[in-house]
């Protein structure tokens, strides 16, 4: 925390919103607190209207029940849903140990779909998380991050 005492100024304050998985009119507050003694506390809300770039059915990877020593595959549904822009998804990288993906088709028109495949080979008993980082030519958001997790039980 930084703190600073400053008398009749001014000054910027960021604020960083993570619209991923957030699609449609969002609101959101933030509260801000301070030593100010004629306001103590304000509140900035504000609203977005956030746009799809690319569509995920399901949202994310899920390896759950998995037992070691198995082999399990899963496919998600990636889809284009501008009616205008075609989307090429420059590559597809696997964050997470012992998952290896296939990306369908790397270009998509608009209202276009492709399959992303995840196949995951279970090595030791636990949980786990990471991602598979899409990057994309599209100037609004050029990196995707799909999560990945699993529940793996002994045998």
């Amino acid at each position: 925390m930084i703190c600073t005492k400053v008398k009749n100024d001014s000054g910027q304050l960021s604020i960083i919103f993570d619209s991923q998985n957030q699609p449609g009119k969002v609101s959101k507050q933030v509260y801000i607190s301070s030593n100010d003694s004629t306001t103590p506390k304000v509140t900035i809300q504000f609203t977005a209207n956030v746009i799809d770039i690319l569509k995920l059915n399901p949202a994310n990877f899920v390896f759950d029940k998995a037992k070691v020593d198995s082999v399990y595959t899963k496919t998600l549904t990636i889809s284009n849903p501008s009616k205008e822009r075609a989307i090429n998804i420059l590559s597809a990288e696997a964050k997470f140990e012992n998952l290896k993906i296939t990306l369908l088709k790397n270009s998509l028109m608009p209202g276009e779909d492709t399959q992303l495949q995840a196949v995951f080979t279970a090595t030791k008993a636990g949980t786990a998380q990471g991602f598979i980082e899409l990057i994309t030519d599209h100037p609004l958001q050029k990196k995707f991050e799909i999560k990945v997790f699993s529940w793996v039980n002994r045998k």
